[in-house]
């Protein structure tokens, strides 16, 4: 029966994948907004005065060794539902610096004026510099709703660093009533792990990764389908492919993950995640399908 389900709902089209944005100017409180810094400027401008300690520069002679002073920083998005606003600070060096910006996250009460850092990974030692714990490349991919509640959940990706061997992550927001936003826990982590950069010198020849978001089993909420594809190279004339696909649904609040291995319904979950995907294996994958006439 869930078998069925899912091979019937992949027919149906997938969902949009960039955030379902709604407009403030014509959504109730009760509803989910991105705010507009110039059509929202009232709020904006007070969320940017009560985070004037975190968007102030930083102190040289307060910095460790290794770690740059940060002289830019900034309110980059702010999502609001009733009173709970969803902050997302953005670092720079400078304004005018090369290279990648860093983030943070924030559940601001824009009633009681209380705020609170959203911890995405599991807490550091009170001694970590701020810096060593942040969101790298990070990137909000949609809103949507894994359970029933109040709010859509937040859904993002992020790195864990640049210019390394990157770890993937996939992560959400959760509004917890009375308390604001806090990051979902993702099958017994903080966040959802996706793939990993090989390293220079190792036999991993390539580590790719494809994941859509959208009600694949059909009970009206939404599941993540994740497709994990690494090549080894044993010798240099052979290659050994691990290749799998996971899909994360959430019961009772918890998350958890179960590998996909009934043939038709693998096929047909990989075919979906390979419709939008320019990865070479995608490509050569439809190229076998068409000339064997499948």
């Amino acid at each position: 029966m869930w078998v069925g389900s899912v091979i019937l709902l992949l027919t149906c089209g997938c969902s949009n994948s960039r955030p379902n944005q709604t407009n403030p100017e014509t959504s109730g409180q009760d509803e989910f907004h991105w705010l507009d810094a110039s059509r929202d400027s009232t709020v904006w401008n007070d969320v940017q005065t009560a985070f004037h300690r975190e968007l102030a520069p930083d102190d040289p002679l307060k910095v460790p060794p290794h770690y740059a002073a940060l002289q830019y920083k900034y309110v980059h998005q702010i999502g609001v539902f009733n009173t709970a606003a969803l902050v997302i600070v953005g670092y720079r060096e400078t304004k005018d610096s090369p290279g990648y910006d860093y983030f943070n996250a924030y559940s601001y009460d824009l009633r009681a004026g209380s705020k609170r850092a959203i911890v995405t990974e599991p807490p550091k030692a009170p001694s970590t510099y701020p810096q060593s714990d942040v969101l790298w490349l990070f990137e909000v991919i949609k809103l949507a709703r894994f359970g029933p509640s109040l709010a859509p959940d937040v859904v993002f990706t992020y790195s864990n660093c640049t210019e390394c061997e990157s770890q993937h992550f996939l992560a959400s927001f959760v509004y917890e009533p009375g308390k604001g936003w806090a990051a979902r826990q993702w099958d017994k982590a903080y966040s959802l792990y996706l793939e990993a950069d090989p390293s220079p010198g190792d036999d991993v020849v390539s580590a790719d990764y494809l994941f859509k978001i959208r009600d694949w089993n059909g009970d009206g909420f939404d599941d993540v389908a994740v497709r994990r594809r690494e090549v080894i190279e044993i010798t240099k004339r052979r290659q050994l492919i691990n290749d799998s696909t996971t899909l994360y649904t959430s019961r009772n609040g918890q998350f958890t993950g179960v590998a996909l291995t009934d043939p038709k319904t693998l096929e047909k979950v990989n075919a979906e995640l390979c419709s939008e995907s320019d990865l070479n294996f995608c490509k050569q994958h439809i190229m076998t399908r068409d000339s064997t006439g499948y």
